[in-house]
């Protein structure tokens, strides 16, 4: 694909940001995936290290601290990704990852495109951070049961009057399930829960289908259109508060 997670972060110039969303079949069993739960807190249970039998150990941590906000679906737990994740993701370091999200990473492989500009975004990050402002850059999408890693969906950062830009990225192994869906629907609805938020925007190339009707799941309506230097025309997608 075309998209950049520089372009999302406006690390280049760019009309604005832009949804990474990989060819997958998106389907999720509340529809969107917007029935969930929200916690204030996340800490781990103590469990040894596990192994997965095609992918070897998985690292685990037996505490998080301080308490992360996580969100639940039918499936997947949600944790915000905080400044230490976003550095031990880039320095490939899976134990630190571990012990910063609670997820059982087998190794700190990030999910496709996002890995290319990691060490960017962990720059951005660091340097804009705000303690009051997690959950503004991105949040680690895993399993439920047994809390293997499926992708990221993640902002640019706090609302930009009143409207975030939103954009994710799933592992290939765990593309077509539906789990783009249904992550992506729980961080809008956490999005649309915060105050002075009106909506959220995702900016979709044309050609990109699955990317169309994910959106279009989730209750994303297109708006209008942009131009891109690098893609051509774009479409441009937002839902607001119900």
């Amino acid at each position: 694909m075309a998209i950049s997670w520089n372009r999302f972060f406006g690390l280049e110039a760019a009309p604005r940001p832009w949804i990474v969303v990989w060819p997958m079949t998106a389907s999720s069993r509340r529809g969107s995936g917007m029935g969930l739960i929200f916690s204030v807190s996340f800490r781990v249970p103590s469990s040894p290290l596990q192994r997965h039998p095609e992918r070897g150990i998985l690292h685990a941590v037996t505490d998080i601290e301080p308490a992360l906000p996580t969100l639940e679906t039918d499936r997947l737990t949600l944790v915000a990704l905080t400044p230490q994740a976003y550095a031990a993701w880039a320095a490939g370091d899976a134990v630190a990852l571990a012990a910063a999200t609670g997820a059982a990473f087998a190794d700190a492989s990030a999910p496709p495109l996002l890995a290319e500009d990691l060490a960017k975004i962990r720059d951005l990050v660091l340097e804009r951070w705000e303690p009051d402002a997690i959950g503004w850059w991105g949040w680690l999408a895993t399993l439920s049961g047994t809390r293997e890693p499926v992708g990221s969906v993640g902002f640019a950062g706090r609302p930009d009057e009143g409207i975030a830009t939103i954009g994710y990225s799933i592992y290939e192994r765990h593309q077509g399930r539906g789990y783009g869906t249904e992550a992506t629907g729980a961080v809008v609805a956490w999005a649309l829960s915060q105050d002075g938020v009106r909506g959220v925007r995702a900016t979709i190339p044309g050609w990109n289908g699955p990317s169309v009707r994910l959106a279009e799941k989730i209750g994303f309506v297109m708006t209008g259109t942009a131009d891109d230097p690098e893609v051509g025309e774009v479409l441009v997608y937002e839902i607001g508060r119900p």
